[in-house]
This record gives C-alpha cells, structure tokens and sequence, in this order.
C-alpha cells in the first residue's frame, strides 16, 4: 500500500497513451489471491537493499501463449531447454526482481480461448510459475491489451516509479540478441 499514491499524476483509461512520459490507468486488478490491487501501490516502491524506488516491467501475457510461460518459468527461476535463452539474453533481471529493484507485474489478459480472463486463470498461473515477488493480475474488462499491446506475446514494457511510461517498444526495437528490449533496459540500466 502507497499512501501517497494520490499525490502522483492520475492516469485514465480515456487518457491512456504509449508515450513516454504519460502516466498508465489508474486500475485495481484482481490478483492471484482473490484480492482487488490498485496498480498505483507499486509506485515509489524503496524496500531493496539500494534504498531506490523500483521501476516496473508491464508483462502482458496470455493463458495459452507458450513464449508467455516460458518467460514465466525464466523469472521465476526454472532454467530448462526453453528458457536458458531467456537467462543468458537477460542474466541480471531475475535477480533484480527478487532483490525488489524492479516490479514484474504480470498481467493475464487472455484465457485458453483468447476471451477475457477469470480469477481461475490468476490462480493457474500462479500455480504454474510461483513467485511471491510477481504479482500476477486479471485483466477481466481486457482493457490493457487495446491500450498497451504490441506485435504479439508476450509483450512487455516499462513504467517509472511513479507509473509513467519509461519505455513502450516499437515495430522495430526487437532484435535476434534482444527480443524484449523493454527487459534488456532493465538487464543494462537498471
């Protein structure tokens, strides 16, 4: 809980953009726990050992995306045959996850049938990829994906301490060594 989350720029879903700078929605999400979050408790967020507050990564995923959870698997901490890639294009994000230095928020957009997803969907994937430092969030209106998607999934990108858009990917940022750049900020800057 932020209690200074009022005091920030307020984002909308009328006033949502992709531009640097701009803040994202202000939105409570239902979480893996069954509890209602409001996205702006992350904000200005300084319990690592810096003493700085984190910046986050927006994960958009979807319940029957593979590439969606084997990112899962990677930042959880499973290296296999499907995820080793991920590791070595990226090898410090995972540890500034769990060192609290950045907020990897994961939000399910899609169920199994590409429609909106439940509660059930939070669950199994928390099930499937258990973190306690990921908070896993429910876009049952399926508002996230019209604002802030990309080409396809999964598709990430970066939000300042105080929920702005740090970094929003384009077309042609992606390469062969750096497929999700908004991670490999994070893995060089941050």
């Amino acid at each position: 809980y932020n209690p200074d989350k009022d005091l920030l720029e307020q984002g909308s879903w009328a006033t949502a953009s992709k531009v640097v700078g701009k803040p994202i929605p202000r939105a409570e999400f239902l979480d893996h726990h069954g509890d209602m979050v409001d996205i702006y408790d992350f904000s200005n967020f300084t319990a690592n050992a810096e003493g700085t507050p984190a910046f986050m990564i927006v994960d958009l995923s979807a319940q029957w995306c593979g590439p969606c959870h084997n990112v899962a698997n990677w930042i959880s901490g499973v290296d296999d045959a499907n995820t080793s890639w991920i590791q070595t294009a990226y090898p410090t994000v995972r540890d500034k996850v769990h060192g609290l230095r950045i907020w990897w928020l994961t939000f399910i957009v899609e169920d199994v049938n590409g429609g909106p997803p439940t509660a059930a969907d939070a669950t199994t994937w928390f099930g499937q990829h258990h973190d306690n430092y990921i908070p896993i969030l429910v876009d049952a209106e399926q508002q996230m994906w019209p604002k802030f998607g990309g080409g396809g999934y999964p598709h990430f990108f970066l939000i300042d301490p105080e929920m702005r858009i740090e970094y929003f990917p384009g077309g042609a940022d992606a390469t062969d060594a750096n497929p999700y750049p908004a991670v490999g900020l994070v893995d060089q800057y941050l």
